[in-house]
């Protein structure tokens, strides 16, 4: 994997999200310390983003603007946002890494592969408004898209005018905890690399695929593949705190995991992605299709099914195909028999 310098943007961009979804980061920690053992190099790595949150505390959002908006009507924070798609789509990370660029590749394509980033799309969108006004999804989301698409420029200049707010703020911050961007190289010397990241990112990475680290969503990461004229740029986007400790080690899950668990198999729609993924491997759209469901919908239980490892992915050409992690099937049986066989 090629490791990219770090960017000024992408930490106010997860200072921007973590705002978005109102996270609190205290807790946040407080809750990954008490299923952790390395609890001094988990403060550690996580002093940045508590930093960078305190400092941008009281730069408010605009929350009427539509890029704010979850793509799914469920309040959790694994959900993707509209503004995911915005910034990962055209700030061009691995070229100029100019913030401008997000509102002049908005208005160059009319906002077309933002919508083909949002709906997981794999052919071209002709007319855009037309698309969103024939779309199957709620109709929040597709008011706020047509919001987009028609003031765009107003919204995208004040998505903007915060990374910018917020970049100012958090450049100390960033400068003062630079060395700890060091774990990324440790990380990608080690031979389990390859193995912890499509744990946690669900498909398997290139050699040459670009990764850069990030101490603002120091517990977050994921893919994000992007069409740049005849060139397709994926990029690997992983939190500091990943690279550092290793989350997948099998455990004995405590009871709130296993009642987490178990809810994920109850659910009946995430029973039905799970048994329609045992016969093999089906993207996003086809699951829509064949459950008569809402991409974004299916993208919210994938999501929730993938946090708790009963799924993972892999990426053919443009296309991300999920599959069916067995062995969390498996480990999930074993921990249950756990708690009811007698001792």
């Amino acid at each position: 994997m090629k490791k990219l310098n770090p960017d000024l943007y992408v930490e106010a961009f997860g200072v921007v999200f973590r705002k978005v979804v109102k996270d609190d980061c205290r807790k946040t920690l407080a809750s990954i310390l008490s299923k952790q053992q390395e609890k001094e190099l988990i403060e550690t790595l996580f002093q940045p983003a508590i930093e960078m949150m305190d400092a941008c505390a009281k730069i408010t959002l605009h929350e009427e603007n539509p890029f704010y908006l979850p793509l799914d009507d469920d309040d959790e924070k694994g959900n993707e946002y509209l503004l995911h798609s915005l910034f990962y789509v055209y700030y061009d990370i691995t070229g100029s890494r100019d913030l401008s660029s997000i509102l002049t590749g908005f208005e160059k394509d009319r906002g077309k592969a933002f919508l083909e980033a949002v709906f997981s799309l794999n052919e071209e969108i002709q007319d855009p408004i037309h698309y969103v006004l024939y779309c199957e999804c709620r109709n929040e989301l597709k008011v706020a898209l047509l919001t987009i698409l028609q003031d765009h420029e107003r919204w995208i200049k004040d998505f903007l005018a915060t990374m910018e707010e917020v970049a100012v703020k958090i450049a100390p911050i960033m400068d003062a905890h630079r060395h700890l961007y060091a774990y990324l190289d440790q990380f990608l010397h080690t031979k389990e690399a390859y193995d912890r990241l499509l744990k946690r990112i669900g498909f398997p990475l290139a050699e040459d695929m670009p990764v850069i680290a990030s101490l603002s969503a120091c517990n977050m990461a994921n893919v994000q593949g992007t069409q740049r004229g005849d060139r397709l740029d994926i990029v690997c986007y992983i939190g500091i705190l990943l690279c550092a400790v290793d989350f997948f080690i099998p455990s004995d899950f405590d009871e709130e995991q296993m009642s987490e668990h178990l809810k994920m198999l109850a659910d009946p729609t995430k029973f039905a992605i799970l048994m329609i993924l045992k016969e093999g491997p089906a993207y996003q759209s086809e699951l829509a299709r064949r459950l008569s469901l809402t991409t974004a919908t299916i993208s919210h239980h994938l999501g929730q099914l993938y946090q708790n490892g009963f799924v993972g992915s892999m990426l053919q050409g443009k296309m991300v195909y999920y599959v069916l992690q067995q062995d969390m099937i498996d480990h999930t049986i074993e921990q249950l028999k756990r708690y009811f066989t007698k001792q």
